[in-house]
């Protein structure tokens, strides 16, 4: 039986789970609507990743997170985008990941790969964000048109 380790910024205990940290993520996208396969087919297409794409588990709610590793790996883990502060050199090729509540964690990923989930993250955030941003402009300007009855059911481009 596998086993994850959640490490929560609020708490001071680790949590120990009997499944993996993919059917963790699964689950939190399951409850927020989607599938994680989906959450991340739609970072590799709005951002044309090929691997190791990030997901929003929750847009609205802020909850990005990114792997360490193929998620089709048994050793993947994830973390959230907006809980690490800082990226530090680890040994033995690692990395240690400081949190933002002080917490430190030691990773056997290169500070490179971590580096570039980061990234990748911050840049599917962005886009992402626009993305949607759009799309509730052009729904505004569609529900105006409508109270004007400009607009029936042929949709706005």
């Amino acid at each position: 039986m596998w086993r994850t380790l959640i490490y929560d910024e609020d708490e001071e205990a680790t949590l120990l789970i009997e499944a993996t940290p993919n059917h963790l993520v699964n689950e939190a996208c399951q409850n927020y609507g989607e599938k994680m396969i989906s959450r991340i087919d739609g970072a590799k297409l709005l951002c044309d990743f090929n691997s190791k794409a990030p997901i929003a588990v929750s847009s609205v709610h802020n909850l990005f997170f990114f792997p360490n590793e193929s998620p089709s790996s048994s050793s993947c883990s994830w973390f959230s985008h907006s809980h690490i502060r800082k990226i530090l050199d680890g040994d033995y090729g690692g990395t240690r990941l400081l949190f933002r509540n002080g917490f430190e964690l030691y990773v056997p990923t290169s500070k490179g790969i971590m580096n570039n989930q980061v990234f990748k993250t911050a840049q599917y955030r962005y886009i992402l964000s626009e993305h949607l941003r759009k799309g509730q402009q052009k729904q505004v300007l569609e529900n105006i048109l409508k109270v004007f009855g400009v607009y029936k059911d042929t949709p706005f481009t």
